[in-house]
């Protein structure tokens, strides 16, 4: 017999896959900047940066607010470290998180 998906099962495997390949992203993206001639210092911080806002987004559906505003700091502080890193990729998850539980007038 075929096992079928129900929403409250595609709900927790998203609760726990997001986190994991954002971050895992994210590792991947620090690693090529090592490779660029980044210092260990940079990379260091950048790794450390990608695994919180990672473990952050695990809470995103229960505290919307205070995980977006650790993704969007965390994103930012990458962008200011590393300028020709990728967009902040953990922020779009935590807000999409954020929009979807309050009304349009207060996410934004």
């Amino acid at each position: 017999m075929r096992r079928r998906w129900t929403p409250a099962g595609l709900r927790g495997f998203a609760d726990v896959a997001v986190p994991w390949i954002v971050g895992l992203f994210l590792v991947l993206v620090t690693l090529g900047e090592g490779e660029d001639g980044a210092p260990a210092g940079v990379v260091l911080l950048l790794l450390a940066l990608a695994v919180v806002q990672a473990v952050a987004l695990r809470w995103r559906r229960t505290h919307p607010i205070p995980v977006t505003a650790v993704a969007l700091v965390g994103g930012l502080a990458v962008l200011a470290i590393s300028p020709d890193s990728v967009m902040p990729v953990a922020g779009y998850f935590a807000v999409g998180a954020l929009a979807s539980v309050f009304p349009p007038r207060v996410s934004l």
